[in-house]
């Protein structure tokens, strides 16, 4: 605990391509740390470029899934081991969608109603009328949060949004974004926040 009397510790910070420890009042100081944040920066920008390359290529050449739970109408099927040799030396194994022979059909219905000129409203009421099972309901495992009495018109609207059901696979749906404290004093740095990418 600090007393009145006493003066706060100080930090330096030591570069060594300044040959000592950063003054945060000289400008050629400020200059240089600009510099390094740039460099940075960049560097995250290459490696995030080159990791969705890599997630691109795997999709497009494995048909691989990449990671969540499988969307209503789809179940994961095994692809083989791991082209990875440590993954595959722990027993892991690639995996992929099929159709789900209970709930595609289903998927198939809400698209052609709709196609037809249904409403969300009335796609929903059909399939609750007809004793279809909503997918909380069919998947109560990881749904015990919802109640799973019928289905409702967000569900139907997230399946018809879904572009996975058009044959894209899309990833990395939410990114994070960033945005300067200050744009006057680019030194406080930035401020990060996630927004939704639009295939």
């Amino acid at each position: 605990m600090l007393v009145s009397n006493q003066r706060p510790l100080r930090c330096e910070l030591w570069v060594p391509e300044i040959g000592g420890p950063i003054d945060p009042d000289n400008e050629a100081h400020e200059l240089v740390m600009s510099v390094f944040g740039g460099m940075s920066k960049g560097e995250r920008n290459r490696i995030k470029l080159r990791v969705r390359t890599a997630m691109a290529a795997q999709t497009l050449l494995e048909g691989r899934y990449l990671g969540g739970r499988p969307p209503y109408g789809y179940t994961l099927r095994d692809l083989g081991p791991h082209p990875n040799p440590a993954k595959a030396a722990d027993g892991k194994h690639l995996r992929g969608l099929t159709p789900d022979a209970q709930t595609s059909p289903i998927v198939r219905r809400i698209f052609d109603e709709f196609l037809a000129g249904y409403g969300l409203f009335a796609i929903a009421e059909g399939l609750t009328a007809n004793h279809v099972p909503c997918p909380s309901a069919h998947d109560r495992a990881r749904n015990r949060h919802r109640s799973g009495i019928a289905w409702s018109k967000s569900a139907i609207r997230v399946i018809l949004t879904n572009p996975r059901y058009t044959g894209r696979q899309v990833w990395n749906k939410q990114r994070t974004g960033e945005v300067l404290l200050d744009v006057d004093d680019v030194a406080l740095g930035h401020t990060g926040g996630h927004a939704l990418e639009r295939p």
